[in-house]
């Protein structure tokens, strides 16, 4: 029953990650422009590794964040009754809450809770991709400005993959797994971009799902949160 809590709650927070608007939205310019500007094969190569530095982005922040438990000795702790569970609980209820009110900017777009001066900086970041590394450090540093909707979510996969990992190469395994799913809103969309889909079909889509994703993933924080309370803090 453990190990069925971990992945459950492994599940639900590898969605909200897949579902959050920001990498997608990036995703869409590099393979708007770049299509525009060389050869669709070369467009696809280019999305092909803003992808990998996504993964390899998620990867990194979920060791790094392993490695921060680890040092703090909080590997050895009961999370289960623990002050660190608690806290977990209150950040997660209270993003749930934030998340309608403050990620998406108002209107009827799906431009997100960053400035519009850094939004630009992206944007022509995401105009003037032409390498390859380019297209790897964009994916890499996509995640960044959404940490803060992220890393608790971050700290939560790491304290289940404790749980549900006996040895390091399972952990690792459940890591990869976690970024693989993570990444699979890319993957269909650059699956949608092959088959000759354009961004402005990808963005109506995406407007479509707005109102369905301000719904879901506040849902879906405090779903976790009240697994967490259910069957890790209560028993």
């Amino acid at each position: 029953m453990n190990v069925l809590t971990s992945v459950g709650i492994l599940l639900l927070l590898t969605l909200i990650l897949a579902f959050l608007q920001m990498v997608p939205g990036i995703f869409m310019l590099i393979s708007h422009y770049a299509s525009g500007k060389i050869s669709r094969r070369k467009a696809s190569d280019l999305a092909l590794f803003f992808i990998l530095g996504v993964e390899s982005g998620v990867v990194f922040f979920l060791v790094a964040v392993y490695a921060m438990l680890s040092a703090l000795s909080l590997t050895n702790l009961n999370f289960d009754n623990g002050v660190l569970s608690w806290m977990m609980v209150g950040v997660l209820v209270a993003l749930g809450v934030m998340f309608p009110i403050y990620y998406y900017r108002r209107g009827e777009g799906t431009q997100t809770f960053i400035s519009r001066k850094f939004a630009r900086q992206i944007h022509n970041k995401a105009e003037n991709v032409k390498l390859r590394t380019d297209a790897l450090v964009l994916g890499f540093s996509a995640l960044i400005p959404e940490l803060i909707f992220t890393m608790p979510l971050l700290i939560v996969a790491d304290i289940e993959i404790m749980r549900a990992g006996e040895t390091t190469l399972a952990r690792a395994g459940l890591m990869m797994a976690v970024a693989l799913m993570a990444i699979l809103p890319l993957i269909v969309m650059h699956a949608l971009f092959g088959s000759g889909w354009n961004a402005a079909e990808l963005e109506r889509s995406r407007v479509k799902m707005k109102k369905c994703l301000k719904f879901l993933i506040p849902l879906l924080y405090i779903l976790i949160a009240a697994i967490i309370v259910i069957f890790r803090i209560l028993p």
